[in-house]
């Protein structure tokens, strides 16, 4: 795992519109927060009033998910999004990560995976059989629609930022060849985002069946791997633009104090 972050330097684009967090409990979700980490989010909807009612618990079901939500876990798990949020306010405009922030967000991101499990674990052996199977229904559901994919990959532009374009001072042919570069990473992190979310997806709706993918460390490796791409696309991005530019621009480019790219704007009204 070290070893895969020493050998590239990771750097995030990350198409994530928002760069927010995810809150411990269902009743502090906020809208800033709602994109970045939506495994969280259908964790924090299985523990939402309206949900939990629908499932009809007994008053041992109710207590045990009190005590559910009250574990240390999940307070812990609250801090680390909190620091995954700070990451993400540097690294959402491509900038470079150093060792000590790329050591944190192994970190967060292992914690937040482990910590998933081990609430979605515990949560469904609270429940019923037929109660189990409304949760699946119900998280499947959440999962069709487009609404719960809290990224958007697609409904954004990657653009250079334009105080360091100035500075480069850019050749119509380059800015063509930058454009379609970013462009097509564009394309290519929408990919990735549509793999995470199957696999997200996948997890959610397997992980109380006994000899499900929960009990194989090779699945849970996956989605683990699948996050961190979304983590990584950046840094070929970055050397995709790199190979653009004469020698003069790469020295501005290698020495250049702070994001490259642009901060995310909509392209509709109604995207999130």
């Amino acid at each position: 795992m070290n070893r895969f972050w020493r050998s590239a330097l990771v750097l995030i684009l990350a198409g994530m519109c928002a760069v927010s967090a995810l809150p411990a409990r269902a009743d502090s979700w906020n809208d800033d927060r709602d994109n970045l980490y939506w495994t969280g989010r259908s964790v924090e909807r299985l523990l939402a009033e309206d949900f939990l009612e629908s499932l009809r618990l007994s008053p041992r079901q109710r207590e045990a998910i009190r005590e559910l939500r009250r574990d240390a876990l999940f307070e812990r798990r609250s801090e680390r999004l909190e620091d995954l949020r700070d990451i993400l306010g540097l690294i959402i405009v491509g900038e470079v990560l150093d060792s000590r922030r790329q050591g944190f967000l192994e970190r967060d991101l292992d914690y937040l995976l482990r910590t998933d499990d081990d609430f979605l674990y515990r949560f469904y052996q609270i429940l019923e059989p037929d109660q189990r199977r409304l949760a699946w229904d119900r998280m499947g559901r959440w999962y069709e629609r487009d609404g719960d994919r809290g990224w958007h990959f697609g409904r954004v532009r990657w653009e250079l930022s334009r105080v360091l374009e100035r500075r480069l001072n850019l050749t119509r042919r380059q800015k063509k060849e930058i454009d379609r570069i970013l462009r097509d990473a564009a394309a290519e992190m929408r990919e990735r985002e549509m793999r995470l979310w199957r696999l997200e997806r996948e997890y959610f709706r397997n992980s109380w069946a006994p000899f499900s993918a929960r009990s194989e460390a090779r699945y849970r490796g996956e989605l683990l791997k699948a996050r961190r791409e979304m983590l990584f696309l950046s840094y070929r991005v970055r050397e995709r633009i790199r190979s653009v530019l004469d020698s003069r621009q790469r020295r501005i480019f290698d020495s250049w104090r702070g994001g490259i790219f642009e901060p995310y704007r909509r392209l509709h009204k109604n995207d999130r």
